[in-house]
């Protein structure tokens, strides 16, 4: 399992604790969080942060481009958090993911909404025994923790 990271903010010299996301994984239960930030001058998404997950199995998820159809980069476009409560859900939506993961588990896609950009996103994963829905302390733990997110990218 990798730890945390600390994240370097896009075009700045100011860091993104890693504390962001291990709050939202703590808070929620999740088995696995990852977030992303667009890359300067470029439509990919980098993982900047990763908990729960070997590097082995995240190498192929480090560099997405932003017109790849997968739960992150749709919750950006669509600007809202996206919940995915089964294996046919993603195997359904996102064939490619359903392929690459083929465990059993539940996901959360959510934008980092800033004043006037969308940074990147956050990407929570639960094992099969979550309930078939997020609570509404697991979803508003989910938009504090992007929020909070937004807030220091966008100060910096």
């Amino acid at each position: 399992m990798t730890a945390v990271r600390s994240a370097a903010v896009p075009g700045s010299g100011g860091i993104l604790p890693d504390s962001v996301l291990a709050d939202v994984v703590r808070e929620t239960g999740a088995s696995v969080g990852l977030l992303y930030l667009l890359s300067p001058g470029e439509p990919v998404l980098r993982l900047e942060m990763a908990s729960g997950v070997s590097r082995r199995i995240a190498a192929p998820w480090t560099r997405v481009p932003v017109s790849t159809a997968i739960p992150v980069t749709d919750a950006m476009r669509e600007r809202r958090l996206l919940w995915l409560g089964s294996q046919e859900d993603i195997a359904r939506r996102y064939p490619r993911v359903g392929i690459v993961l083929p465990y059993d588990f539940m996901l959360a896609a959510a934008p980092i909404i800033g004043a006037t950009a969308v940074w990147g996103g956050m990407v929570l994963l639960w094992p099969v025994w979550h309930p078939p829905q997020l609570s509404a302390a697991e979803q508003e733990a989910i938009a504090a923790g992007c929020r909070r997110a937004a807030a220091i990218l966008d100060q910096a």
